[in-house]
């Protein structure tokens, strides 16, 4: 098998080895011609990659272990809510007038079953994580009234919401009105009406009273209203129950990974590849999943991979999760995949920086077999999460990357001299080594050294276990480098590594690792 290149492998490549560990003498000063130690460190693997990414096996081989969510299907757009107003006039019952109305005299009682709309679904209950109700009350009515506004639906702490306000007298066509908010964080709906068998119905009871203390009495003609609206603001749903209807959902998503990627060049060689697509239902909802296509890009390459695995494009059917008193148990299906019953080799291989997803996706194919108790939790809803298993056994043809390395502020050269860099390698690996400097702009100004060898450490017959090597890359200091060397410019390297085989993988095993020190010699003054 080979490849480009695979993401995240650059940690396990020599140059952040020797770049990621250098740690500078503080407080130090040097005038010399002798040889000067700078900087040194020890690099492993397992002091470069988080522990969340590689797991050793038993044999103290690495593992690199990648675990991505393609897809959460979105589903919780199903109970997505809009910012929804009820307004209703009540018109006083009487014929005529102006009439003379008693303080305490009740002139309106009416119920209303209110319709909510919630994305064309039939729900009987709805939990609010935010949002607001701001209402409104406007009296067109000349008298001092007493107004009570019940929505027992609308709870909180199992108490329903409850408006009381005493209006006062119109003036000519404009209403008195009184407004106000309710923050609706932590509220449950019951939409199931005044009946309790309705669904998308909040019920509401406003009654509406001649105020008692009243200075004078309400003067009161046939036509005259009280007008009540609601407004839900920005609504957001933690939870709904109900029947959410046979809904079709057309997923056409890709994930892009090149924020985490970086692409060198030259041929990858990996083996023992595995790969897990587990798809989980936590809605209380049958769901059925066809997979169109599921490809991965290399944008590097411009090559394109399709995953060949057949079950995974046959009509895939989620049973609904249950609810347990609020405890999620969902249902879930794994597609496993190997280099024996898929092509998960060339797909890896391929070392996407994208994956994309073409399914059809159906909520209830089979209709209302729950009598209208789905459920949904809008946190959790219909998942596909990539697991791969990658068992870090590598060949290696001119693999290239290139790392930058700041140049500290404190480092002071007088005059022509060299800077070696002596590396002892545990890892099985040969490497060319190109430095040059570049400035802020990014543009050349030294080449510091070209392919300059690292040796490779030499294999026993233990695996895991080697005879570390040591090379030396002498970098030459003169007056034109001098100036270059200012804390604004970098030092950029670029490293080809190569296994003795890539035919023929080697393992990345716990023991590898690589020691270094930077030296000078010459009539360099530093000051760290």
């Amino acid at each position: 098998m080979q490849i480009r290149f695979l993401k995240y492998v650059a940690f396990f490549l020599l140059t952040n080895m020797i770049l990621s560990g250098c740690q500078k003498v503080e407080n130090t000063s040097w005038d010399s011609d002798l040889v000067v130690p700078l900087a040194f460190g020890r690099i492993d693997i397992g002091d470069i990659v988080p522990d969340s990414l590689i797991v050793a096996d038993e044999n103290q081989l690495w593992h690199l272990i990648l675990n991505e969510n393609l897809t959460d299907f979105d589903l919780d757009s199903l109970v997505s809510m809009p910012d929804t107003v009820i307004r209703e006039s009540f018109v006083v019952p009487i014929v005529g007038g102006p009439f003379p109305i008693p303080n305490g005299q009740e002139i309106i009682n009416e119920e209303e079953n209110n319709l909510i709309r919630v994305n064309d679904v039939e729900l009987r209950e709805i939990r609010v994580q935010s949002g607001f109700l701001e209402y409104s009350i406007k009296s067109y009515i000349d008298g001092y009234l007493t107004c009570t506004y019940e929505i027992p639906g609308v709870m909180n702490n199992n108490q329903g919401v409850l408006i009381e306000t005493t209006t006062e007298p119109s003036t000519g066509d404009i209403p008195y009105t009184h407004f106000g908010s309710i923050d609706l964080s932590g509220y449950t709906f019951d939409l199931t009406g005044e009946t309790g068998f309705m669904f998308n119905r909040l019920y509401t009871h406003l009654t509406i009273s001649t105020a008692v203390d009243a200075p004078t009495q309400a003067m009161i003609s046939g036509n005259d209203s009280v007008v009540v609206e609601l407004k839900f603001v920005d609504p957001v749903i933690s939870y709904a129950r109900g029947y959410f209807g046979e809904q079709h959902y057309v997923l056409d998503e890709s994930v892009d990974f090149s924020e985490d990627v970086n692409f060198p060049t030259g041929i990858l060689n990996l083996e023992n590849v595995r790969m897990n697509l587990n798809l989980t239902n936590y809605v209380g909802a049958d769901a059925r999943i066809q997979f169109n296509s599921l490809f991965d890009f290399n944008s590097t390459t411009n090559n394109q991979v399709e995953l060949a695995h057949s079950p995974l494009y046959q009509p895939i059917n989620l049973t609904r999760a249950f609810d347990q008193s609020g405890s999620i148990i969902p249902t879930s299906i794994a597609f496993e995949m190997n280099e024996t019953n898929s092509n998960i080799d060339a797909f890896i291989e391929n070392l996407p920086n994208l994956i994309h997803l073409d399914a059809d996706v159906t909520i209830n194919p089979l209709g209302d077999i729950s009598d209208g108790n789905d459920f949904i939790y809008t946190a959790n809803t219909l998942d596909a999460e990539m697991n791969l298993d990658i068992p870090l056994n590598v060949g290696m043809h001119q693999i290239q990357f290139v790392d930058t390395l700041d140049i500290g502020s404190s480092v002071e050269l007088s005059a022509d001299g060299h800077l070696y860099l002596n590396v002892d390698n545990w890892f099985p690996f040969t490497a060319t080594c190109d430095a040059y400097l570049i400035n802020e702009q990014g543009y050349l100004l030294d080449m510091l050294c070209k392919n300059q060898s690292i040796e490779a450490a030499t294999e026993t017959n233990v695996p895991g276990t080697t005879i570390p090597t040591h090379s030396t890359i002498d970098i030459a200091v003169d007056d034109q480098v001098i100036t270059s060397f200012t804390p604004e410019h970098k030092i950029v390297i670029r490293l080809t590594l190569n296994t003795p085989d890539v035919n023929v993988p080697s393992g990345l095993y716990t023991s590898y690792k690589m020691e270094f020190q930077v030296v000078t010699d010459g009539t360099i003054t530093l000051d760290y």
